[in-house]
């Protein structure tokens, strides 16, 4: 897996992409805290929810510095 900003990590973590000996795991209930808090959105633990409102804010919501929004480089 390539590096992740630090917001990738937290969607990452969500669905439990990151095995756990890695480097870039957190449990998945610390990734839901940390979204819940940097996005002001409660989805429970439903990623396609998450992913879905990310997509429809993408404009007004940036994930990670370096302005790299999740999977899409901002122009």
């Amino acid at each position: 897996m390539s590096l992740l900003t630090p917001s990738q990590r937290l969607f990452e973590n969500l669905k439990q992409a990151i095995p756990i000996d890695s480097m870039s795991y957190m449990p998945r209930e610390e990734a839901y805290s940390a979204l819940k808090e940097r996005t002001g959105q409660d989805f429970g633990y439903d990623f396609s929810k998450w992913e879905l409102w990310l997509l429809e804010n993408a404009n007004d919501f940036r994930l990670g510095s370096y302005g790299i929004k999740y999977g899409k480089q901002i122009p």
